[in-house]
């Protein structure tokens, strides 16, 4: 049962209502994040709560971090002539395009491509059943110098499924990773090679990387629930 705290909502879930409970801090917290209305953070449910938001990185920021990226990725490889961009669905896919542009405006050489789903892959795939969507990759990549990219890297379970499906697919002279953010909190032993901001985070914190081609604007955002709130696991009430 919620405490006293807690507030019951109703609302409507395909097709049914059901209870959340939330509960609300009695103190504000004394970091400085900025409340956000929930209809704002329709985008990031969190179970109707206000959602308090402190924002990390901005459209400029962003840029110049994929700019410093980009010129790492050739000074790494020597150039782009065997290089090949492959962005993690979803978020990774328009950044890897994005760094593919700027790779072409230092060297001349724009590198191919690529979109990889990797939910067959994932270590939960058995109970999570998630929906799996077309990847489109570049051809043979055997030989080429591959490098994945994602927007934000956390437990590393992801990049372990993107590796594990590039090897299926070919034998790359190398696999790097290039992500926009790296939060932390590793499970697996993953590091990232090109990276364009370290934040540290705590776990029940969410980062959301916004994308112009997604979301209509660029922004990297870190959403707290309200001190004292229930985790989401436990904020349905099965009745």
């Amino acid at each position: 049962m919620p405490s006293e705290a807690a507030k019951g909502l109703r609302v409507r879930s395909g097709g049914r209502k059901r209870r959340i409970y939330v509960a609300y801090a009695r103190e504000r917290p004394k970091r400085a994040y900025s409340a956000v209305d929930t209809s704002e953070a329709a985008r990031f449910p969190l179970y109707g709560a206000t959602v308090q938001r402190r924002q990390v990185m901005d459209s400029d920021e962003m840029r110049r971090a994929l700019v410093r990226i980009a010129h790492e990725i050739v000074e790494r490889n020597h150039g782009a002539e065997r290089l090949a961009l492959i962005g993690i669905l979803t978020r990774g896919a328009p950044l890897a395009k994005r760094l593919a542009v700027m790779v072409e405006q230092i060297e001349g050489i724009r590198p191919p491509v690529g979109i990889l789903d990797v939910a067959l892959y994932r270590d939960d795939f058995p109970t999570r059943r998630p929906d799996v969507r077309p990847s489109t990759l570049p051809g043979d990549l055997t030989g080429l110098d591959i490098v994945l990219v994602d927007e934000v890297l956390y437990t590393g379970r992801t990049v372990r499924a993107a590796i594990d499906a590039i090897m299926d697919l070919g034998r790359p002279a190398s696999i790097q990773l290039a992500v926009l953010l790296d939060r932390g909190h590793r499970e697996v032993p993953i590091r990232a090679d090109f990276v364009g901001k370290n934040v540290p985070t705590a776990r029940s914190e969410r980062v959301y990387a916004l994308l112009e081609e997604l979301d209509g604007q660029d922004a990297v955002v870190i959403d707290r629930e309200p001190q004292g709130a229930l985790s989401p696991e436990a904020q349905e009430d099965p009745s």
